[in-house]
């Protein structure tokens, strides 16, 4: 539904749309209407200075944010270009959208998602990955480490990182579950909790992280 309500408000191939939404479930229907509309979604961490989205969303020319109020009103963001979708303040609207599936309008040349550098050498700068690289990596990671329904994978790293991204989706390809903790800051015990009350099988993470 709202994949529908996204497609009528102009998102479609290569289209950017920025998310920035803390991590919840929203998060990811959130991130799976863009994909189902056709878009191309920018994953904007709500921990990043203001100044930073800014940039993001000027650097990708994002055409539409989903958000949420609290998550504006805490970076001050009102005044921004992007059309801002709130699907909390849209719930009669999105509820009377097609439950079906839009039809896909994607081919493999169109970008999926946009990942911006931290900008350690300079100003941060985004990178377009486009389907048919993601496909590829998708199919070798779910085939490589035996990926299956009676994995859980649990979600480590912030939304905004590249490595994060094919997390979100290895799971449940394969039919197992992603666990998404409400933690939006590093601490290593919360993380132990979160492995052995979730009874996670794998990980994925940077050697850092993980040392």
């Amino acid at each position: 539904r709202l994949a529908g309500l996204l497609r009528q408000r102009g998102v479609g191939p290569n289209v950017v749309t920025g998310i920035m939404i803390p991590r919840s479930a929203e998060m990811l229907i959130a991130l799976y209407a863009v994909l189902k509309a056709g878009g191309t979604y920018l994953p904007i961490d709500p921990q990043y200075p203001e100044q930073r989205i800014l940039n993001m969303l000027a650097g990708s020319k994002a055409a539409v944010l989903l958000t949420q109020q609290s998550v504006l009103e805490a970076k001050n963001l009102e005044e921004i270009s992007p059309d801002v979708i709130i699907p909390g303040q849209l719930e009669d609207e999105i509820s009377g959208m097609s439950p079906d599936n839009p039809e896909p309008v994607n081919n493999p040349g169109d970008m999926i998602y946009i990942i911006f550098t931290s900008g350690s050498t300079g100003i941060p700068k985004g990178a377009g990955v486009y389907h048919r690289g993601f496909a590829n990596l998708l199919h070798w990671f779910t085939n490589e480490f035996q990926l299956n329904p009676g994995d859980r994978n649990l979600l480590m790293t912030s939304f905004s990182f590249d490595l994060t991204q094919k997390n979100l989706y290895a799971s449940l390809l394969t039919g197992g579950v992603l666990c998404v903790p409400p933690v939006d800051h590093f601490d290593p015990g919360e993380i132990v909790r979160n492995i052995h009350d979730n009874k996670v099988s794998w990980i994925n993470c940077t050697p850092s992280m993980f040392y």
